[in-house]
């Protein structure tokens, strides 16, 4: 149970948003360990993929598009 707490509070630190837990898709924009200081915002997500093309889905997964 230690080491799971462990990893709940690097993701805390990771995603910085307090109510995380709640979506099932994260957007990492670069490396936090290399840019420290760096931070970005996703500004608007939306669904990619969602949709046949002639018939024929791209995956058994929907993408997520977003714009920071």
């Amino acid at each position: 149970m230690t080491s799971l707490r462990a990893s709940a509070a690097v993701i805390d630190q990771i995603v910085r948003q307090p109510n995380h837990r709640r979506t099932i898709d994260y957007v990492f924009t670069g490396s936090w360990h290399a840019h420290p200081k760096a931070h970005r915002q996703v500004r608007t997500a939306s669904l990619a993929f969602d949709q046949p093309t002639d018939g024929v889905w791209a995956s058994d997964h929907f993408g997520v598009r977003v714009a920071t």
